[in-house]
């Protein structure tokens, strides 16, 4: 009786798996990286990351959006004169997640070279990254991406959920969630100008005030364990739009720049401050994310001032 029970179980369901299999099949492109951590772009990146067929990359973008979003991929190869580049980059990836996330890339990938783009926002907040998501981190990038990590982090209605949503992540760069990654991970935006989101593009910048000293702790850590790794940093501060820049806000853009400085060059580091130029209003999609001209733009500049 119990058998025969099972069985009819198993009949009963047995469409509805079908039905399941077909639908993710057809959706297939969409289907969405394991969820390795809470942060949805963390775990695309890193499954994009542990496919990836080297584990030796001579230079490493890491960071915030404003690294995914605002660091064109095209000048640095150019610059560089290598393709051995990613750039590993997540939403909610600031200071203080940096001193978690970069150390697990560091080892898998080597580089000889990290760059990170920020702004003040990424010493006031970012997704929390404790030990078990960098952990499940590490475990993926060495198991090459296997499917066996979705069995270790079951959870299919999140994963039918963002399969959905990822069909206009993956493909639409005028969404600001917008993850279709380029060959070496950037992700730079497109946002046609009456989409533009008006709260994002007039959200005013915080203020050296506003910043956590934590944060800026961490940030301090993070360049420590470069230099100890013998890793050179590069930072580039990624400005606000003109008609944000009041004197009040180029006052803590300077304070901004001279303390990162102040972190970084000390271990032989060096630091672009975007804010010594002027970057017009059309050039981004919201108060501090460009588009891509803008992106192209400000990084050939910051690669100009380090000559």
């Amino acid at each position: 009786m119990p058998i025969r029970f099972f069985l009819q179980c198993v009949g009963w369901s047995l469409p509805i798996l079908v039905g399941l299999l077909v639908y993710i099949g057809i959706h297939r492109n969409t289907f969405p990286a394991p969820r390795l951590t809470a942060n949805i772009a963390v775990n695309e990146q890193v499954h994009r990351l542990a496919l990836l067929p080297t584990t030796q990359v001579d230079i490493l973008a890491i960071g915030s959006s404003m690294t995914l979003n605002n660091l064109a991929t095209a000048p640095l190869l150019d610059h560089f004169g290598t393709t051995s580049y990613q750039n590993a980059a997540a939403w909610g990836i600031g200071a203080a997640e940096l001193e978690r996330y970069a150390p697990v890339l560091i080892r898998h990938f080597r580089p000889r070279q990290v760059i990170v783009v920020t702004n003040m926002v990424d010493l006031q907040r970012g997704s929390p990254m404790g030990a078990a998501d960098t952990a499940s981190i590490s475990v993926h990038l060495r198991s090459k991406g296997g499917p066996s990590t979705y069995l270790r982090h079951w959870n299919m209605p999140y994963y039918l959920r963002q399969m959905e949503t990822n069909r206009i992540r993956f493909s639409d760069p005028g969404n600001y969630e917008y993850l279709g990654y380029d060959a070496h991970g950037a992700s730079t935006l497109e946002v046609p100008k009456a989409l533009i989101d008006q709260g994002r593009f007039n959200e005013v910048p915080p203020r050296m005030a506003d910043l956590d000293t934590a944060r800026i702790a961490a940030f301090a850590r993070f360049a420590r364990y470069l230099r100890q790794e013998q890793v050179e940093l590069l930072v580039f501060c990624s400005p606000y739009r003109d008609g944000l820049r009041t004197s009040t806000v180029e006052a803590d853009a300077a304070a901004y720049a001279t303390l990162l400085r102040a972190i970084v060059e000390p271990h032989g580091h060096r630091l672009v401050n975007g804010y010594e130029m002027h970057w017009p209003d059309d050039l981004f999609c919201d108060a501090s994310h460009m588009d891509h001209a803008g992106a192209d733009a400000f990084t050939r500049w910051c690669l100009s001032k380090m000559e």
